[in-house]
């Protein structure tokens, strides 16, 4: 037993060390964004994004930062993508309409879906992100091991007991840990809607450069991914406008 509690105390102090670093660094990016270092900030930030911590707040601060250095393009995409993780949340949207107010394309931009479905009450609820929850359904997987063996060679029926029904806990712990860890993954790599970030996009009738001109639009402006071919995607903006424009010149949410 005291073996067990060493394990559980040791893959604890490891996942404690390292969300304690990442929450060191993201205070420290908060700090620069408080004392007005917005470049710096958004440097920090993007460190963390880089080294794969990701969470609604980190994608908020990130549009903040943006923002406030005036790139409207990535502002939206990051309140997009902090949106995703956290649907219905009044200030990330509050914050996404005053960007999309200096989109050249409002109409479009300005329809913010605030609607919130079970899946999303669970991953607001939970919080977090994929890699976390993946590091709990590991720690859970280790400890439902150690559980199950114990209950194979421990003689007395009482520890027999105990180990049988942590183990069963266990088992649902880590069904659940993984289902949420799959959750916040699908969620973020769920592409069906991407920002242009040219200041001034032409969108063709066909997915060739010689193709008429459909109609023109502007950095900032997000629209809808239909399908794609090797260079191109078909997208919607509006009802009933269609229109293909170069990957190179969008960025999938």
């Amino acid at each position: 037993m005291k073996r067990f509690l060493l394990l559980f105390s040791f893959l604890t102090v490891v996942l404690a060390a390292s969300a304690g670093s990442e929450e060191k660094d993201f205070k420290k990016a908060n700090g620069l964004y408080e004392e007005g270092y917005y470049d710096s900030a958004r440097v920090e930030y993007t460190k963390l994004e880089d080294a794969g911590f990701y969470s609604s707040e980190l994608y908020q601060n990130l549009g903040n930062t943006y923002f406030k250095l005036d790139d409207i393009a990535h502002s939206i995409w990051y309140f997009e993508r902090a949106l995703k993780l956290s649907p219905g949340n009044e200030e990330i949207i509050h914050n996404l309409k005053l960007a999309n107010r200096k989109v050249t394309d409002k109409k479009e931009n300005n329809n913010v879906d605030e609607s919130v479905q079970l899946s999303d009450w669970v991953l607001d609820t939970a919080g977090g992100n994929a890699s976390s929850w993946g590091t709990w359904s590991i720690i859970w997987s280790c400890l439902t091991f150690c559980f199950l063996g114990a209950f194979l060679f421990l003689k007395k029926p009482l520890f027999k007991r105990i180990t049988f029904f942590s183990s069963m806990f266990g088992i649902v712990l880590i069904g659940l840990s993984a289902w949420i860890a799959w959750l916040h993954d699908d969620r973020v790599n769920t592409i069906s809607e991407a920002i242009i970030f040219e200041p001034s996009a032409e969108l063709m009738t066909e997915p060739t450069v010689n193709s008429s001109v459909a109609f023109v639009l502007h950095e900032g402006t997000k629209v809808k991914l239909e399908s794609e071919t090797t260079d191109w995607y078909e997208v919607t903006f509006m009802e009933g406008r269609v229109g293909w424009i170069k990957k190179e010149f969008v960025k999938e949410i």
